[in-house]
């Protein structure tokens, strides 16, 4: 008799006419190794499982044929690993049940195939079970319904409780302030470059495209001036789509003020705003198990910019910059808020030939909390005796959404 904790088992040594010839038989064992009963029958003819629980490993393999009698199971680890896996390659007997320690995302199910013992790996699809609560469920019911199927085919991708819940957690079905990402780009997206001529007014359409997110829209900005300061409001309306991980779509319309302070080498100014949008969407939890479509939600955007000039001597300058950015979005019962600092600079060169002022500038920011980066060149041109002018912008944009590339023209006209 051999003992291990509590349990007991019997290892049964069977007489055969050859002497050299002999059995093991493992009967009623509970909470033993694989590996150390085929290591204490080694050079048996035959290992014999008979009413037992013995853990196993993914690798585990037996060099004696296997017998199962009874109700024999084995406890296996790591199964996530394989797939139509050799449990036994020389068997008889019963098929053995195979349970899973820790079992996770996966179950598993034994067959024959021949003499084998062969270990199917089952991914469990049943998020109710999972997840358990409103989430799971809102799963099983999009399964049900063949809603969110880019959804569910990364989720059943997933290949660990980790995985599943980063998906879980960054997808809009769940967390739906996240559809305000695309109006957050844009807003963050504004500020670098921007500039503002007293007494103004301009029209500004302006794309930004990613990998996953795109972004379309047309800036209205109205503009007044008392000596050093200007003031004034702006308006804008567009539509985006994603492509990513969820697939959605929308329009927003917003506006806000913005005020400025400009000396000859120093400035400071300020811009908030306020954006409705409504989105197209595939399901959304609703925080209780339900499914809601195409939500509506409110963003808020605010920035503060400071920048010195440090050089400016025969039209060329350079100019140091510090930004505050503040975004906030909800959705349903979701907030998403960002707040960024940045530090940067902006340098330039201004010509005049036959009344036309062009300006040539390159301006780039350094992004923290998350960290990102901004970059571009920007090209300005003014005719004041006639009163209009315009530009052209192209950046690039680097943060925890990706890479963005920036396309921004303009018309101006001055009062």
């Amino acid at each position: 008799m051999i003992r291990k904790g509590i349990f007991a088992f019997l290892i049964a040594i069977s007489a055969v006419l050859d002497a050299d010839a002999f059995t093991v038989t493992i009967d009623g064992a509970r909470d033993v190794n694989f590996m150390d009963l085929v290591n204490a029958a080694n050079g048996a003819d035959k290992l014999i499982f008979r009413n037992s629980i013995i853990n196993m490993n993914v690798g585990d393999m037996a060099t004696v044929p296997i017998e199962i009698s009874g109700n024999v199971v084995f406890l296996i680890q790591n199964v996530n690993t394989v797939d139509n896996y050799i449990l036994f390659a020389n068997a008889s007997g019963n098929i053995p049940n195979v349970g899973v320690i820790n079992p996770g995302l996966f179950n598993v199910q034994t067959y024959r195939d021949g003499d084998a013992v062969m270990l199917a790996i089952l991914r469990n699809t049943d998020y109710a079970d999972m997840l358990g609560g409103g989430r799971g469920q809102f799963l099983n019911n999009a399964r049900s319904a063949s809603s969110n199927s880019r959804l569910l085919a990364q989720l059943d991708n997933a290949g660990s409780f980790a995985e599943l819940n980063y998906i879980v957690n960054n997808s809009v079905a769940f967390r739906p302030g996240r559809l305000m990402r695309p109006i957050k780009i844009l807003s963050q997206a504004y500020q670098a470059g921007h500039r503002v001529y007293n007494m103004d007014g301009t029209l500004n359409p302006i794309s930004i495209i990613g990998d996953e997110i795109s972004v379309y829209s047309n800036l209205l900005t109205m503009t007044a001036a008392t000596r050093d300061m200007n003031f004034g409001i702006y308006l804008r309306h567009g539509y985006f789509d994603n492509d990513g991980l969820d697939e959605f779509s929308g329009q927003f319309t917003g506006g806000g003020i913005h005020a400025a302070i400009y000396r000859d080498i120093f400035h400071i100014s300020i811009l908030a705003g306020i954006d409705y949008a409504r989105f197209e969407t595939l399901a959304i939890y609703d925080g209780y198990g339900g499914q809601v479509y195409d939500p509506s939600g409110f963003a808020g955007h605010a920035v503060l910019d400071m920048g010195a000039k440090v050089l400016d001597i025969n039209e060329f300058f350079i100019m140091p910059m510090l930004r505050i950015y503040g975004f906030y979005g909800k959705v349903l019962y979701d907030d998403y808020t960002d707040v960024t600092f940045a530090a940067g600079v902006r340098t330039g060169y201004a010509t005049s030939d036959l009344g036309i002022i062009t300006e040539y500038s390159l301006y780039g920011l350094a992004e923290a909390m998350p960290s990102g980066a901004q970059a571009g060149i920007r090209v300005d041109m003014i005719a004041p005796r006639d009163s209009v002018g315009g530009w052209m912008d192209l950046g690039v944009m680097k943060n925890d959404l990706g890479v963005f590339y920036k396309i921004g023209a303009g018309l101006r006209y001055l009062f």
